[in-house]
């Protein structure tokens, strides 16, 4: 029925109509499981082989059982592409927010110069949010070329980072949403010419991902603090720190957090801090969390 194949009596009969699968439940070996595809009604249908063998009166018998498995297969490969999208929805909108947010402020002082409020344009601070925002941008559809093929991060591009730079562009990033809700956002850094060798843009990619969910911890505070720290480790390893004075992380739940898909906002996606470990397992860092509910929570990235 399921090959639409009436009165089948013997495995050659199965020869004329379907040779391939023929073929493959020729040469199965007892135990193993195999997935073949046959053609039904002009439909190419996916069907699980799995082989068994038995002996009766000392004759070896070889039975094979035919499962359609093309509906479960649909459901994975959809199921798939929801969490691709998932993905890149939540990454590229961690960066058009803050996007945003700067286009917004420039507009603002665009209206205030043409309503009269401002006599001298601040040519220089609009200058400096387009360059943030087209630096951003760039960022953005460099994360998206590394989708484009459907695969996950493979490789970098590794450069030498000054972490001065890499603040102050997270400072003209995140500062309007911030100024905006009233959060206090800080830096600090253990030397100026504190350097790492690491892929710039997938840092700041992490950088994000961490001070956006920082953002969600402290917007019921009534003091937001979020902070950026840069400093040696241990083994004269570069770290850097996000803090936050938040609501901080259950204790039954820090195993968890970094598991893709596993999310404690109602929601959330689960993917920014799986994406964060995976891109600093490949710079041959880690990523470490520490928290104290109802305190706050600090993520610790450590360089090679």
């Amino acid at each position: 029925k399921l090959l639409r194949i009436p009165n089948l009596k013997v495995l050659d009969g199965l020869s004329r109509r379907h040779p391939e699968l023929y073929q493959e439940m020729l040469i199965i070996e007892a135990g193993k499981q195999s997935i073949a595809s046959v053609r039904i009604d002009r439909s190419m249908l996916k069907i699980l082989l799995t082989a068994t063998v038995f002996e009766i009166d000392g004759r070896t018998y070889k039975v094979i059982a035919i499962q359609n498995v093309q509906e479960a297969l649909d459901e994975t490969e959809s199921k798939a592409w929801q969490k691709l999208l998932s993905v890149l929805t939540h990454e590229i909108m961690n960066s058009v927010a803050p996007i945003s947010s700067v286009a917004k402020t420039l507009n603002d002082l665009m209206l205030e110069n043409e309503s009269g409020g401002n006599d001298h344009l601040p040519v220089e601070d609009i200058r400096t949010g387009l360059e943030t925002i087209e630096r951003r941008s760039e960022g953005l559809l460099r994360f998206s070329e590394t989708y484009r093929n459907l695969s996950k991060i493979t490789s970098l591009n590794i450069q030498t980072v000054t972490i001065r730079d890499l603040f102050d562009g997270l400072l003209l990033l995140m500062q309007p949403s911030m100024h905006q809700k009233k959060i206090s956002l800080q830096t600090q850094l253990e030397a100026d010419d504190l350097e790492l060798n690491a892929d710039a843009n997938l840092v700041e990619q992490v950088l994000i991902n961490l001070m956006m969910n920082a953002i969600e911890a402290v917007k019921d505070r009534p003091e937001s603090k979020i902070q950026l720290t840069a400093k040696h480790g241990s083994l004269e390893k570069i770290q850097i720190s996000v803090s936050d004075n938040g609501t901080g992380i259950a204790p039954e739940l820090m195993d968890n957090i970094f598991i893709p898909f596993f999310s404690t906002r109602k929601n959330g996606t689960g993917i920014g801090l799986s994406l964060c470990k995976q891109i600093m397992l490949l710079h041959k860092g880690n990523i470490q969390v520490k928290s104290i509910e109802g305190a706050g929570s600090t993520f610790i990235l450590q360089f090679p």
